[in-house]
């Protein structure tokens, strides 16, 4: 298990967007990390968060618009963490 966070805000399916440098797995945490990132492909991964941890700020979010399915615990620190707003979406917790 790995926490991955934002480095910058955009499309999740950007492997520059991610501090490893390569896109979430199913085995990490994910952290907004401050940034808005739009979920803009089917993810799995252990969790969604916006709470902050060692070295990763809080705040940020995660936006799904358009037909997904997200396979994922959310974790909200104050911010609105998930918006989905879409015909067809699946959210699996």
């Amino acid at each position: 298990m790995a926490n991955v966070y934002a480095v910058s805000a955009g499309n999740w399916s950007v492997p520059a967007r991610w501090n490893t440098g390569a896109l979430p797995t199913a085995a990490d945490d994910v952290y907004a990390n401050g940034f808005a990132v739009t979920i803009d492909q089917d993810i799995t991964v252990l969790s969604i968060r916006t709470r902050s941890n060692t070295g990763i700020a809080a705040g940020g979010s995660f936006t799904a618009s358009t037909s997904r399915t997200i396979n994922a615990s959310v974790y909200c620190g104050t911010s609105n963490c998930l918006t989905l707003s879409g015909t067809s979406l699946t959210f699996t917790v």
